[in-house]
């Protein structure tokens, strides 16, 4: 039967139960969907990260949820462009078992027009009923200019496929969401395909590397 394995920061999970026995690091490698292949996930000094290219950021601490990894996201740049996020809207998780990347309305809208500015409005956009950008020519992501997560610290570039999920046959989505009120914001799983990503609670940081995670 299929289930989770609880790699939070709460006293049930995994990783506080293994606490010190694995120095209290663990990282994964998350492969394509489409991928026939497994990954392993690593603990104590193999899970550290020593790729060329590793990219840290500090982990922040928000005792209202103490069970969630939070980030200090700085901004979001689409092509020459970055959507500026302010103080109060910076601390964002991130997370395995979530599909998508949550941000507030405001964040998501201006990052949805700079992403149908790039490209194009010659391309054809659908209805989709869960997603809010959705295309049915697949081959219109192959537009999409540089795209980088700015984390403080750590400028994580993305490609098309942290970007964009593959619904149906000929419908492709923007693999984000706004949100707001008191829903939390967050890095989903699709945004962390093919990285190697490292936790370190000791050191409260977040390592990226990029990665063949059909390989690991």
């Amino acid at each position: 039967m299929a289930g989770l394995v609880g790699l939070g920061n709460g006293p049930l999970s995994l990783i506080s139960q293994l606490g010190n026995q694995i120095g209290r690091q663990f990282s994964y490698c998350l492969p394509p969907f489409n991928a026939k292949a497994a990954t392993k996930l690593r603990f104590g000094e193999e899970a550290e990260i020593s790729a060329n290219g590793v990219v840290s950021t500090s982990m922040v601490t928000n005792p209202n949820n103490p069970a969630f990894y939070y980030l200090n996201l700085e901004g979001i740049t689409v092509g020459q462009q970055t959507v500026q996020i302010d103080e109060s809207n910076r601390n964002i998780i991130i997370d395995s078992g979530t599909t998508l990347t949550c941000l507030q309305s405001s964040i998501y809208e201006q990052v949805e027009i700079l992403v149908k500015k790039a490209i194009g409005v010659d391309q054809w956009i659908v209805q989709n009923s869960q997603l809010n950008l959705c295309y049915t020519n697949v081959n219109s992501i192959k537009n999409v200019p540089n795209f980088e997560v700015d984390f403080k610290g750590a400028n994580i570039s993305l490609k098309p496929q942290h970007l964009f999920l593959l619904v149906s046959n000929d419908v492709i989505c923007l693999a984000m969401s706004p949100t707001d009120g008191d829903s939390i914001y967050g890095i989903g799983n699709v945004a962390q395909i093919d990285f190697d990503m490292g936790y370190d609670l000791d050191q409260k940081k977040v390592s990226f590397a990029r990665a063949d995670c059909t390989k690991q």
